[in-house]
Formats: structure tokens, C-alpha cells, sequence
């Protein structure tokens, strides 16, 4: 037998529960005991009670709350026994209140003589939760008792287990936009989660399962699983660490471009000219930070596209481009980011065309992209270029970009000429044609030899790398015998 001495209080006339006495002020000690020795009763500790001594005045509720399971099937009882009554004229309420499927029943009433009350609690069918609550009410009368919980009563239950809770946070960057907690692994399930944050000033809960970042440093996210079925309530961490932005600027210049500029349609290069049409380098199409996002700063001597503070970023090309007409196939692209390490490149025809391109914040990342990997795209119509963090967010991207060397490109022409005849030595040569047949100018040598064959190569300018060779036959000079006739 088991006994804890608890006052409880609840506002005036409350009817709660399947049994309302009325009383004077009483104090009540309260005994559990189970009716069948094969049942096992698993029981939290009170959701509230007191320990105090003392007088105090209330007005308002205060109960206890039991969280019970039965295993057994069978039942138990709670003994309410009323002791050291306190002389009031204000009325007083006293019940039990449980949920179903629990069936209740009153065992003895209460009177002057006899203080105890008996209620037995049945769980059918089994097994069966329920929380079981005592209350009284009192109307603003001075209330005074002198015992504590008994503890005896919640070190004897068994205690519900607590589930097995699993899950992990990756590491962030202070410029990563908000992103979703994945759901932790847990053995009581269905699981349904709650989240909190353990240092606010690196990141916050919003949304109710997505971090939002706030600044640098470690904080441990916590997943709350609420008591159900057979556990208690369970709670799990995962440590989660946000790192500040890397180097604030490029200190080096992208990779200089060695493509033959016949085999490039230039949209922005210092190595090239660039195609006709008159660029929008920052249009406004509602980007924040715009105007004042856009500069073009020398970095190592080389003029680069600069963004910052945006949440998303347009290029406009002017006249569209024709990659058919010019047989390009590929676009070429230098990008250095201080937080973006993924950045969504799109080119524009009539819809945005996706390319998704991994950049690792703190350096230059070059991309030679095949124009078949933007799906769908128009090759006749290219008309703006577009980029974005991936995975985007509206609200809260603050990306910075630095942009440069972005054209198209075919796979390199080599010159062609027309073969020159063969000649007799010492025949006069008529110098080799310093434009190819297909545009390309430049250089041949050696010197035209017309005495013997020779190989002679055409360097073009300034691209070195597509030269060519002819080789020029020579032919002897015939001899000739004369023939006398007599």
C-alpha cells in the first residue's frame, strides 16, 4: 500500500469526472493499490503537485494528474482517504476523472465518520492509456497543509521507456538560406516531431521544422517526440554548425581563354570581341539590392561582372543569339562566389533553361557545358542569361557572384587553302594566300622555295593552335638532249 498526501484545487463548480462529492476543506491522502497482482501499472510522475508548507490563498484550479497504462487487463484501485478536516463554511468539490475506455466505480461514500473513498478503476479492454486526475475546488478560502508528496508513490510505478531517437544537421554557411530538419528515425512510431534551438543567436526554428540561420558558431537543434503508446516522451540532439563566408574577394583573375575567337560568339570577355547587340549587364528585374548591386572591379588587371546582396540575377544579351547558324555547341563560364556553392545557370529563349553547377565559395570554378544539357532550349533564340542560388529562396538569398568569360563555342575550325600545283625548279612561285579559304588569317612559312619541295605551315593569328600544312612539290628542271641528223 502506497500513500501520498496531496491538496488540489479547481475552480468553483467544476464538474469534472464521473463522481462529485461536496465537502468542507479536507486534506486527502491518496492510496494505490492494484486488485490483481499480475497487472503491471506504468505511471509518469504527477504533471503537477506540491511540496510546500504552509498558508496560502487561491483562487483558481490545481490539480493532479496521473498518465497511466495498464498492462494487465485487470484493475486497481485509488483510495482517497480524507483526513484533518478544516473548519470553512465554503464549499468544496472532490472527484476523479479518467478517459475511456476505463470504467470507474465508487466503492464507500464519505461522511463525517467514515473519510475514505474508494475508487476502482477497470481497463477494458486491455491494454489500455489513461490519465486519471483528482481535483477539488474551493472558493478563495485560505488553504493550509503540512506533508509533501509522498514520493513512494512514483518511485513504486514502473517507468514508460523512452523511444530510441536518431537524427542529424548538416553544416551551413552564415549566407545558406532556410532549409528543412529530415525527419528523425525513432522506434515509437507514427512519430510526430517538435524542434527547438539551443543557441538563437546561431540559428532559430521557423516554419515549425525548417532552421533559419542567424550567425556563425554551434548550436544543438532538439527534437521533441511527445509521450505516446507504450513510451514516455523522448528527446534527441544534433549539433549543428554554421561557418562564416570565405575570402571576401577573388585576389586572381579567371583562367585567360586560349579558343580561337573565329570559333567564339562573345557575350562578356576581355579575350574577345563580343557578338552584336547592346548588353544589359544588370537589368532590373526586381532583384534586390538593384542598382547598387552591380560594379565591374579589376581583379589582377582583368575586368569581372560583380553582384552582391542579390537574391537572384539577370544578364541581357541584346540580339539574340543563333548557336545553329554558328555552329556552336558549347557556352563557356567563369564564376567565383564568397557563398553560393551552388549556383542555377539558366539561359533564356522564350523559358528559362536550368543548368545546376557546383562552385565552391573562395575560388575561380570555369564550366564548359554541352548547349544539349539545357533541356529544351532554343538555339536560334538565345536572348538573356539568368542565375540563382540552388535551392532558392525568394525571401532571404544574399548571393555574391563575380562573373567573367562567358561565351559560346564551336569545336575549332581549321584553315583550309587551296592546294598549290606542283612547279618546275626555279619556276616563279606566287605567294600562299594569308586568309584561308574559310576566313582565317595569318602567317605561312618557311620562305617559298622554288628550287626544291618544301613543307609550309599557316600560323594563324592570334590563335597559333589551329595551324595547318601544304606541302609544295618542286620538279628538276627536265634535260635536254639535242639530236643532229646528217
Amino acid at each position: 500500500m502506497r500513500k501520498i498526501l496531496v491538496l488540489l484545487l479547481m475552480a468553483p463548480k467544476v464538474a469534472l469526472g464521473s463522481f462529485i462529492k461536496r465537502f468542507a476543506f479536507l486534506a486527502v491522502a491518496i492510496t494505490l493499490s492494484s486488485t490483481a497482482s499480475a497487472a503491471t501499472i506504468y505511471c509518469n510522475t504527477p504533471i503537477s503537485s506540491t511540496s510546500n508548507t504552509g498558508l496560502y490563498s487561491f483562487l483558481g484550479l490545481y490539480s493532479l494528474n496521473y498518465s497511466c497504462k495498464n498492462l494487465g487487463g485487470t484493475s486497481y484501485q485509488m483510495i482517497l482517504n480524507f483526513q484533518n478536516a478544516v473548519t470553512s463554511a465554503d464549499n468544496m468539490n472532490i472527484g476523479v476523472n479518467v478517459g475511456l475506455p476505463i470504467n470507474i466505480t465508487t466503492n464507500s461514500e464519505w461522511s463525517n465518520t467514515n473519510r475514505t473513498l474508494t475508487y476502482t478503476f477497470t481497463s477494458n479492454p486491455t491494454p489500455s492509456l489513461f490519465i486519471a486526475t483528482i481535483f477539488v475546488t474551493i472558493s478563495g478560502v485560505q488553504v493550509r497543509w503540512d506533508l509533501p508528496l509522498d514520493a513512494n508513490f512514483v518511485n513504486s510505478c514502473t517507468a514508460l521507456p523512452t523511444p530510441i531517437i536518431a537524427f542529424t544537421v548538416p553544416a551551413k554557411l552564415t549566407s545558406d538560406s532556410d532549409f528543412a530538419i529530415t525527419t528523425p528515425t525513432s522506434n515509437n512510431n507514427p512519430a510526430t516531431f517538435s524542434y527547438t534551438s539551443s543557441n538563437i543567436g546561431v540559428s532559430t526554428i521557423v516554419s515549425t521544422n525548417q532552421i533559419h540561420i542567424v550567425g556563425t558558431g554551434t548550436s544543438f537543434i532538439i527534437a521533441t517526440q511527445p509521450a505516446s503508446g507504450l513510451f514516455s516522451i523522448g528527446i534527441a540532439t544534433a549539433l549543428f554548425v554554421v561557418s562564416g563566408l570565405p575570402t571576401a574577394a577573388p585576389t586572381v583573375a579567371a583562367p585567360t581563354p586560349t579558343r580561337c575567337p573565329w570559333d567564339v560568339v562573345s557575350v562578356y570577355s576581355g579575350a574577345y570581341t563580343p557578338a552584336a547587340g547592346t548588353r544589359d549587364y544588370n537589368p532590373n528585374w526586381n532583384q534586390t539590392g538593384h542598382p547598387t548591386n552591380f560594379t565591374q572591379p579589376l581583379i589582377a588587371g582583368d575586368q569581372v561582372n560583380k553582384y552582391t546582396g542579390v537574391n537572384y540575377q539577370g544578364m541581357n544579351i541584346g540580339t539574340p543569339i543563333n548557336a545553329t547558324v554558328t555552329g556552336m555547341t558549347h557556352v563557356h563560364i567563369d564564376i567565383w562566389s564568397s557563398n553560393c556553392p551552388t549556383t542555377d545557370f539558366r539561359i533564356v529563349d522564350t523559358g528559362d533553361r536550368s543548368k545546376l553547377l557546383t562552385t565552391p565559395p573562395g575560388q575561380w570554378n570555369s564550366f564548359d557545358i554541352l548547349l544539349t544539357d539545357f533541356v529544351g532550349l532554343d538555339k536560334t533564340n538565345i536572348n538573356q542569361f539568368k542565375f540563382q542560388k540552388s535551392p532558392y529562396n525568394y525571401t532571404n538569398d544574399r548571393n555574391e557572384w563575380y562573373f567573367d568569360n562567358i561565351y559560346f563555342y564551336r569545336v575549332p575550325t581549321t584553315p583550309t587553302f587551296t592546294q598549290v600545283p606542283a612547279v618546275c625548279s626555279g619556276a616563279t612561285m606566287t605567294a600562299l594566300p594569308t586568309t584561308s579559304n574559310n576566313g582565317i588569317t595569318g602567317t605561312w612559312s618557311p620562305t617559298l622555295n622554288n628550287t626544291a619541295t618544301a613543307l609550309y605551315t599557316f600560323t594563324p593569328s592570334p590563335c597559333p593552335s589551329s595551324s595547318t600544312t601544304m606541302t609544295i612539290t618542286v620538279n628538276p628542271t627536265p634535260i635536254t638532249t639535242p639530236i643532229y641528223h646528217e
